[in-house]
């Protein structure tokens, strides 16, 4: 992959190509693609140079996360009984109601 244009780097490939007149031999010089070029033409005329700034993305979704009164609940098992394995706790606590998979027990164990 790629590193990502700076702001700096975007606004030279800006004059450039304005320049130029030739965006295609603007974007190979740069190494980017046309159509990236074009991205940033219509960011920057929409939102001047504050759109050029790098878009953060939503972070990642952990698939084996649960919420913080079952995670406490595994750990109170755990530190109780430390000879129990996932299984063990999986079991005990759907008996208490709460479900979870021992693979989950597992995760919780490896986050704390």
């Amino acid at each position: 992959m790629k590193p990502k244009l700076t702001i700096k780097e975007k606004l030279m490939l800006l004059e450039m190509a304005d320049f130029s007149k030739n965006i295609s031999a603007v974007c190979r010089y740069m190494g980017v693609s046309r159509k990236t070029y074009y991205q940033i033409k219509k960011a920057f005329e929409e939102g001047g140079v504050e759109a050029l700034a790098p878009k953060f993305r939503r972070g990642v979704n952990l698939k084996n996360r649960v919420p913080e009164d079952v995670e406490d609940a595994v750990l109170k098992i755990s530190m109780k009984n430390p000879a129990f394995g996932k299984k063990k706790i999986s079991r005990i606590l759907k008996d208490q109601g709460i479900s979870i998979s021992p693979n989950t027990v597992r995760a919780v164990w490896e986050r704390n």
